[in-house]
């Protein structure tokens, strides 16, 4: 949508005044975008952009952000997406998906596109192509990294405990719930 003029009543009847128009939104790159956090920009785009109601000033930075995710090989004690079904695997949602190799003496990361935007820049940047077993490796520390979560959370059980309190004095009530 393209505004071509705002403009502001100054007084009763018909007077008026123009207003400059608002500047563009910047544009954002977030860099080292985790799975998890992948899920929530995912939530929060459902919120703000989907339904009657969508809000103009986060669908404009939202349309040209730029996403480099980084999956998780190394998670820490406090983390536990993989039991929330959000990483440490990123599934989408990315421009460009990095994941760190370290040991044997190498540090690398292995990249993949994940929009065409994300091709764009990697074509703009130094790199290789991923050696033989470096997909593999990359697969396999994420694959590892779930089972090294340091805390559990039971979804299922989160929400079956919401459902039976409704009246808990913590939470408040929705209008018009039974």
């Amino acid at each position: 949508m393209l505004q071509l003029l705002a403009a502001r009543r100054t007084g009763h009847g018909s007077a008026f005044e123009l207003q400059d128009p608002p500047a563009p939104p910047p544009k954002y790159a977030f860099i080292g975008v985790r799975a998890c956090e992948l899920a929530a920009i995912a939530r929060q785009d459902q919120v703000f952009l989907e339904g009657p109601y969508v809000d103009r000033s986060y669908e404009a930075r939202r349309k040209d952000l730029f996403l480099v995710a980084v999956q998780c090989t190394a998670p820490a004690g406090t983390c536990f997406c993989a039991s929330m079904r959000t990483g440490p695997s990123v599934d989408g949602g990315a421009d460009l998906v990095l994941t760190e190799i370290v040991g044997g003496g190498r540090h690398v990361l292995v990249g993949r596109v994940g929009s065409a935007r994300g091709a764009e820049v990697l074509s703009a940047v130094p790199h290789r192509p991923a050696a033989d077993g470096d997909e593999q490796e990359a697969a396999a520390g994420v694959q590892a990294a779930a089972g090294r979560m340091g805390r559990t959370l039971d979804v299922d059980a989160v929400r079956a405990a919401l459902l039976q309190n409704p009246e808990h004095a913590g939470g408040t009530r929705s209008p018009g719930a039974a």
